[in-house]
């Protein structure tokens, strides 16, 4: 399975490559870019002045403030992948898209599952379709505890402890899930640290995206942010779909929006 993941993403990758862009005519820096004013980018030397800009920085992995996290090994989204072994049983907090793929793809690869997550598995989602999703799943043998929070995280031999409470109040029971891995997989955070947004005027949510309208355009009308960035839905095809939406209105000026 390894073998196969890394096969399929050595075959994108030509897609993607700086060589496919530059071909295209494209002029590729592979160097930070910072914003020193409205309109101008610093990119290792050289100042660039634009037009438009599209911030497309992604996100990464939010790790949460679970006392011990940083004191036991753990696995995300980007970091699981590198995995040559089935996890004996593997423990998830986080019961969103990504949790809950990871969770049904270990079990039938013939791991134990528990996904821990604090509110319902997949709340976002349609409740309907969702519980016909979780009914699915936990059929295939995956353990799921909704509504349970993770008070901490400790080595206990070699396996990891996640110490859990249920329930509030005097019907709260705190128990502990032993496992032999551990996949945080709690929310993407926004990249947009140390671009220098401020000085362009770029007004950021309080999770760190960057507020955009229905159009993908940011505080600054010359600057559009699509995908992860832009918060809402963390999907590849979601942000292809607004770069689209960018290139209609940035380079043809076809007014747009985001259904």
């Amino acid at each position: 399975i390894h073998e196969h993941v890394h096969q399929v993403i050595a075959e994108i990758a030509p897609h993607d490559s700086v060589e496919r862009f530059e071909a295209l005519g494209a002029t590729v820096l592979q160097t930070r870019g910072t914003f020193v004013d409205k309109r101008t980018l610093q990119a290792g030397d050289q100042l660039i002045r634009a037009r438009r800009f599209v911030i497309a920085t992604g996100s990464h992995p939010a790790i949460p403030p679970i006392p011990g996290l940083d004191q036991v090994p753990y696995l995300t989204n980007q970091t699981i992948f590198d995995q040559t072994r089935k996890p004996q049983h593997l423990v998830i907090i986080g019961g969103g898209p990504i949790g809950m793929e990871m969770a049904q793809a270990h079990r039938r690869l013939g791991s134990e599952v528990t996904v821990i997550e604090m509110a319902e598995p997949l709340h976002k989602d349609d409740p309907e379709l969702t519980g016909i999703a979780l009914r699915k799943i936990e059929a295939e043998g995956v353990r799921i505890l909704a509504n349970t929070r993770v008070e901490s995280v400790a080595m206990q031999g070699q396996q990891v402890a996640v110490t859990i409470t249920r329930g509030k109040g005097e019907a709260a029971e705190t128990n502990t899930v032993l496992g032999s891995h551990l996949l945080v997989a709690a929310g993407r955070t926004p990249n947009t640290g140390n671009m220098g947004l401020e000085k362009a005027k770029v007004r950021l949510r309080q999770n760190g995206s960057v507020r955009v309208n229905k159009g993908m355009k940011s505080s600054n009308r010359r600057i559009y942010a699509i995908g992860d960035v832009a918060g809402g839905l963390h999907f590849t095809h979601v942000a292809g779909y607004q770069g689209g939406l960018v290139v209609r209105n940035a380079l043809f000026g076809l007014p747009v929006k985001e259904n």
